[in-house]
C-alpha cells in the first residue's frame, strides 16, 4: 500500500497535465481507508516536500469515514502527531483537508468540533466530481 501511494504521489507529481494543461500534480484522496493510511500519506507527502521534488497543488483529502475522528478537537491529545502534521501541510499549502458535512450531520458533529484548519464541504461525492471536473485525478 505504502509503494503504490509513493508511487502514485511521484507519479503525479512529475509530469501529469490537468485539465488546464499545467503540469502540476493534482490529485485527491478519498477518505483514506483508516487512521493509519491517513498518517502514512501526510508523512509521504511531506517527505516528497522535504525531498525537494517539484511544487505541485496541496493534495486534497475528502475526508468522510472512520479517520473522521482524527480532526475532532476532542481527540487532538490521542492524534496529536497526525493533526500537527495536517496543520503543518496546510499552513504550507501542500495539503487541504476537508470534511464532509453530510458526514458530520450524521456522526453528530458541528463545525465547532473540528480542528480550525479543516475546511468542510456539502457533500463529499459532489465535491469529488467537482474537482475532477478541475482536472484533480483520485487516487
Amino acid at each position: 500500500m505504502k509503494l503504490l501511494l509513493a508511487m502514485t504521489l511521484i507519479l503525479m507529481i512529475n509530469g501529469h497535465a490537468s485539465a488546464d494543461g499545467s503540469t502540476a500534480g493534482r490529485f485527491v484522496e478519498v477518505s483514506p481507508a483508516n487512521k493509519e493510511v491517513l498518517a502514512d500519506l501526510l508523512v509521504r507527502i511531506d517527505s516528497l516536500a522535504s525531498e525537494g521534488l517539484p511544487a505541485f497543488d496541496p493534495v486534497v483529502i475528502v475526508i468522510h469515514g472512520p479517520e473522521a475522528p482524527v480532526f475532532l478537537r476532542r481527540n487532538y491529545r490521542q492524534f496529536k502527531e497526525v493533526v500537527d502534521l495536517a496543520a503543518r501541510l496546510d499552513a504550507l499549502g501542500l495539503a487541504d483537508i476537508r470534511m464532509c458535512e453530510t458526514w458530520m450531520r450524521n456522526n453528530g458533529v458541528v463545525r465547532e468540533d473540528l480542528t480550525p484548519f479543516v475546511e468542510t464541504v456539502r457533500f463529499a461525492p459532489e465535491e469529488i466530481e467537482r474537482l475532477q471536473s478541475e482536472g484533480y485525478v483520485r487516487f
